[in-house]
């Protein structure tokens, strides 16, 4: 049995990357021991129902303070942050685990992962965001 760690930032949005997750959950559950990294503390049974799933509660680890803070504050804006606290929190805790899973978008973990890119969060050109100004630099560095 290997130790995984699963990562997905908000189980609440009940979207298609929701669904992986769980579905993910639900097919490693009987043959490994997981902990889910996460902003904000999901609703197990909420969601097997919603998604047709039989997930049982893995360990929830929340990714520190500030971030689920900044999640409960923003919500569904400065997703880029947020994934990036997330990352960056996972990263520390990383070596503990056998494999790291991401099942909502590309993260940088710093060692072996599997990751479900559902939306490209960091593109590496686009013309419309002036990448010169401090505001946005100091946004960049903050999120990876």
């Amino acid at each position: 049995m290997s130790d995984l760690a699963v990562v997905h930032p908000d189980l609440g949005t009940r979207g298609g990357a929701e669904s992986v997750c769980m579905q993910v959950l639900e097919a490693l559950q009987d043959d490994h021991d997981l902990t889910l990294f996460t902003l904000t503390r999901p609703d197990v049974p909420a969601l097997n129902d919603y998604f047709d799933t039989e997930v049982r509660t893995p360990e929830v680890r929340l990714a520190g303070r500030a971030a689920p803070a900044l999640n409960e504050r923003v919500g569904n804006r400065l997703l880029r942050l947020q994934a990036g606290l997330l990352g960056r929190y996972v990263r520390r805790r990383a070596g503990a685990f056998d494999l790291v899973v991401s099942t909502k978008n590309e993260f940088d973990f710093g060692t072996a992962s599997v990751q479900y890119v559902h939306s490209p969060q960091f593109a590496t050109a686009d013309p419309g965001i002036d990448r010169e100004g401090l505001a946005q630099r100091t946004y960049e560095g903050a999120c990876s």
